[in-house]
């Protein structure tokens, strides 16, 4: 099967959407294929903030699976490519294939429209939490809505949801990933690429020392 995301949960398993076929369950060690389920799930897969439900894209919308009964049970119709939950638990997603919009859920599955870019939106990332990207969301897109311009990164601030674009003219700006030590991947089409933040020098020693003088 193809494979075009992945999520891990808290008890070593990896969940991967498969681009039509099923959910696929793998040792997060190993890699080695457990289990395969349902057909249709797409581009996306996010493990709920208690690891106890995974939420899938799939040809009829967001559905959500539970790991011990092995079923399905819908969420929304809102079909949508890529799936992420914040710091607050909340589900958000890029909206497909109308792919410029950004929508976010209440636990009922009702989608609000948070933003609507310029550009496609193809992944989503929240910044770590106490890091220097907490607050922000991460949009990656491959092309603009009306031309073949080159992938591009945006961010939005979650308090204004303002936006602004970052990173231009990448191969691809596909999937992005937020790591625990606050740094952002960026797929692109024949590497991974690494967002950090910029911060300030430490100075680890002075010459003369501090509250010193030297004679010349």
């Amino acid at each position: 099967h193809p494979v075009f995301d992945m999520a891990a949960d808290d008890f070593g398993n990896l969940w991967a959407a498969t681009g039509g076929g099923p959910l696929l369950l793998l040792d997060a060690q190993t890699a080695e294929l457990i289990g395969e389920y349902g057909e249709g799930i797409t581009q996306s897969v996010a493990v709920s903030p208690d690891g106890r439900q995974v939420f899938v894209s799939t040809d009829r919308g967001i559905e959500v699976f539970d790991p011990t009964t092995e079923s399905f049970e819908l969420f929304s119709s809102q079909r949508v490519g890529n799936l992420r939950f914040d710091d607050d638990g909340r589900l958000w997603a890029a909206q497909w294939p109308n792919r410029g919009s950004i929508l976010r859920f209440d636990p009922a599955g009702d989608a609000e429209l948070v933003a609507t870019l310029p550009v496609a939106v193809d992944s989503l990332a929240f910044g770590t939490s106490e890091s220097p990207f907490q607050g922000l969301l991460f949009v990656s897109s491959n092309y603009g809505r009306t031309t073949t311009s080159a992938g591009s990164i945006i961010v939005l601030e979650l308090a204004s949801f303002n936006w602004t674009t970052i990173a231009s003219d990448g191969t691809r700006g596909d999937i992005l990933h937020s790591m625990s030590d606050g740094r952002l991947l960026i797929s692109q089409t024949n590497q991974v690429d690494v967002l950090s933040p910029l911060l300030p020098p430490a100075v680890a020693f002075t010459n003369p020392p501090a509250e010193s003088s030297r004679l010349l």
